[in-house]
């Protein structure tokens, strides 16, 4: 029996146009999620208010960092820690914080050189957001096995401390291959992205004045 052409190519070109209508829409969602960040970053970088500098580097391409976590380090001082692997039962992750800004300290649990000064630092800033500091989470990623001492984390409520695989740190922070290692002050966006670094040495009170245009243009976290 022969086989009508004009159904058959009707056939294919309906389905080339519901599969073309699907791509359309799902790009648009796309776009729709991401668009409020992106626009914050395009503003902050290409258009800031006049007169004011940009303190904090954009890293650029942004490395994805939902995945990278750890079993929290809420154990009595002076013990030591296992490492972990993976992501296993009673760990958290950057992914649990989406829809928020991170401040990000990586260091050792001994917590040597500028250390406490850092972890000072982001505690100081979070405060300085006065009612959006809660759009504002802290964490603090230990390299080693040490244990952070109990009364240093009595000082910084509400700071979370995160054990991560030491392979999952060298894959995701840039400075990690520089001397200075991870001696900075790091940004993670709401989308679990890290975008920024601050100075060796940040001025705190520039950071907070970074981190305010950023909550101030965003419209998420």
């Amino acid at each position: 029996m022969a086989v009508d052409q004009s159904d058959t190519s009707g056939g294919n070109a309906t389905q080339q146009a519901r599969r073309r209508t699907s791509r359309i829409t799902v790009l648009g969602i796309l776009a729709l999620c991401t668009a409020p960040v992106i626009a914050s970053y395009l503003a902050y970088y290409f258009y800031p208010p006049e007169g004011r500098a940009i303190y904090g580097a954009l890293i650029e391409p942004q490395v994805e960092v939902s995945e990278l976590g750890g079993t929290p380090a809420a154990a009595p001082a002076g013990d030591a820690m296992t490492p972990t692997a993976g992501a296993t039962a009673g760990q958290t992750s950057f992914a649990a914080l989406r829809g928020r800004w991170v401040m990000v300290v990586v260091a050792p649990g001994a917590c040597p050189g500028d250390c406490a000064q850092r972890l000072y630092a982001i505690r100081q800033v979070r405060l300085a957001q006065g009612r959006d500091a809660e759009r504002v989470e802290r964490v603090w990623l230990v390299t080693d096995a040490t244990r952070p001492a109990a009364a240093l984390l009595a000082e910084h409520p509400g700071l979370q401390v995160w054990h991560p695989a030491p392979e999952q740190l060298r894959q995701r922070f840039p400075a990690a291959a520089q001397a200075e290692g991870f001696a900075r002050i790091y940004l993670v966006d709401p989308h679990g992205q890290l975008m920024m670094q601050f100075p060796i040495g940040a001025d705190t009170g520039r950071i907070r004045k970074d981190l305010v245009r950023l909550l101030k243009i965003s419209r998420i976290g």
